[in-house]
């Protein structure tokens, strides 16, 4: 394969495969068969709060997920980015980059064994990753980050994150080739407006 060649698949919800400079990356899996979990007790209806999620299946089976994936981004933990199936399923020493030292000592109860707090610039095998803070409604302890490499395009994934200064400030310092936003309509009980970027809106 082309190493230049840049490969997004959008999996489900934040779950995605990226192939950037020859490395293959998995973003937030969310691994749990539909309707494993409760609904969200935030959720602003009655009706939302019942509807058990994931809301679909995953398309495409979990070996072919995992297949040759070389490091795993977690955005933030909350269990639609990062579930039991993720920590059981994926192996143990795959490095896993996280965004804060509370997620690496989490993710390292887990079992895991190369946990990396991504910071600017944090470099692994010819690639740079560079957290960009995110605000995902009320909530700040979520991140999106930057991906970089020499003769390759920029790669910015925002993450689950409303419009604020520091995302200006990353497309404008790192002017991006490629802008992935989690475009999606939330609603919490007692949060006025959506916790992410409506898309289209």
């Amino acid at each position: 394969m082309n190493s230049n060649k840049i490969i997004f698949h959008h999996i489900r919800n934040a779950t995605s495969k990226i192939i950037y400079n020859g490395i293959t990356i998995l973003v937030d899996p969310f691994l749990a068969p539909k309707a494993y979990y409760p609904g969200f007790a935030q959720a602003p209806t009655l009706e939302q709060k019942k509807q058990r999620v994931p809301l679909v299946d995953l398309p495409i089976s979990i070996d072919e997920i995992l297949n040759n994936i070389d490091i795993v981004i977690i955005t933030h933990t909350h269990y639609d980015h990062w579930d039991e199936y993720a920590a059981k399923l994926i192996p143990k020493n795959i490095p896993i980059f996280v965004q804060s030292n509370s997620d690496k000592k989490l993710v390292q109860r887990q079992g895991f064994k190369d946990v990396r707090i991504v910071g600017n610039n944090t470099p692994f095998n010819g690639i740079t990753i560079t957290r960009i803070r995110a605000l995902h409604g009320f909530d700040d302890n979520c991140m999106g980050f930057v991906l970089k490499a020499p003769g390759q395009k920029t790669l910015y994934e925002a993450g689950d994150t409303i419009w604020h200064e520091d995302v200006e400030n990353a497309l404008n310092n790192h002017k991006p080739d490629i802008v992935v936003v989690s475009g999606a309509l939330t609603r919490y009980e007692g949060f006025s407006g959506s916790s992410m970027m409506e898309i289209g809106r």
